[in-house]
């Protein structure tokens, strides 16, 4: 059995006894505030309320520091539905030529969790797709900007 202490309406702790009362281990007002833990999941720091365990809400980014990392899918939603479409259509003529390039591009960014607007290999990636007549200059710029707070 483990043991959330809490503190505050916060886990401070968790506590894994080992088989043996928490009574034998621990100071009584110690004891007292220990709650029985059911969910493996609950972690220091998540709330408690009303018997309930809560995972502690997500901070905000400080609103004065750029956003540089956002999600695949909003780097994606940058761009008009007719030129992503443009973009997959070149990827498949390209690989039918034998050059893998653009899809490798395209994979790699899908099976990222996040797209890091500053690395180098989305900087090239956009740029091959500028260099392609696939975006325009614009477009380009618009892909690398910073991020908002509903594209993380």
């Amino acid at each position: 059995m483990r043991y959330a202490r809490i503190q505050d309406g916060r886990v401070a702790e968790i506590i894994e006894p080992h088989g043996l009362p928490l009574e034998q281990l621990y100071h009584p007002e110690i004891v007292d505030d220990c709650v029985p833990l059911t969910d493996p999941e609950v972690a220091e720091g998540w709330l408690h309320a009303d018997g309930a365990f809560v995972p502690p809400p997500t901070p905000e980014p400080p609103a004065d520091v750029p956003i540089r990392a956002i999600a695949p899918y909003a780097f994606r939603l940058r761009l008009p539905a007719a030129t992503r479409r443009a973009i997959t259509l070149a990827a498949s003529l390209a690989m039918d030529a034998g050059d893998p390039t653009l899809q490798t591009w395209l994979d790699d960014l899908h099976s990222t969790r996040t797209v890091l607007l500053d690395h180098p290999d989305i900087a090239s990636g956009v740029a091959m797709l500028q260099a392609a007549g696939l975006i325009t200059e614009a477009e380009a710029a618009a892909l690398l900007a910073d991020g908002t707070a509903e594209e993380v």
